[in-house]
This record gives structure tokens, sequence and C-alpha cells, in this order.
């Protein structure tokens, strides 16, 4: 019978604190990768096509691409440190899961 007020003092506990009293570790956040390594044609700007091997680069790409070319320069590809700093530091990404 012991167990029984604690059991309704942990659900107390969590009515009055909440959800957040849950520890929930932060997840790292995931970093786009450098400019030259979604430019795979090496011709100077990031296609459609090449940014839509970069998971969550599409989100940007309208808002990026200043001159409305459909594509990004080096320049453009740079002013994500501004849009998303903690995700624009270049690192090593995964390839994207190939889709069916």
């Amino acid at each position: 019978m012991k167990t029984r007020p604690i059991a309704i003092f942990i659900a107390w506990l969590f009515l009055v604190l909440g959800v957040n009293a849950l520890p929930i570790p932060a997840a790292e956040p995931v970093r786009f990768p450098s400019f030259s390594e979604i430019d795979k044609n090496r011709d100077g700007y990031i296609s459609i096509a090449e940014a839509k091997t970069v998971h969550g680069l599409q989100v940007y790409l309208s808002t990026l691409d200043q001159n409305s070319d459909s594509r990004l320069s080096r320049e453009e590809y740079e002013s994500l440190k501004v849009l998303a700093p903690d995700r624009a530091e270049p690192t090593p990404f995964p390839p994207p899961e190939s889709q069916p």
C-alpha cells in the first residue's frame, strides 16, 4: 500500500510541472555541408537538383536565391549563415536516403 501514495505523488508532480519535468536529451542539430560538397558538377552554382540532395536546404532555396535565377551562387549560399546559423557550419553530411 505504500507504493500507492508515491504513485499519486508522482502523477500529481507531472500534472503540476507538465511534460517538461521529463529529462529529454537535446538533439544535435544537423548541419549543412560546404558549398563545394553540394556543387557536384563544379559549375560554381547549386542547382535545384543539387539542393534536393541536402535535407532541409530546399526550405531556404527561394529565400537564398536573391537574383531569382533558380540556383545558388557561393555568396547566396553563404547567406545561409544568417538564416540558420546553427546549421550553416560546413561539416561532413551523410548522403540522402534513396527514395523509391
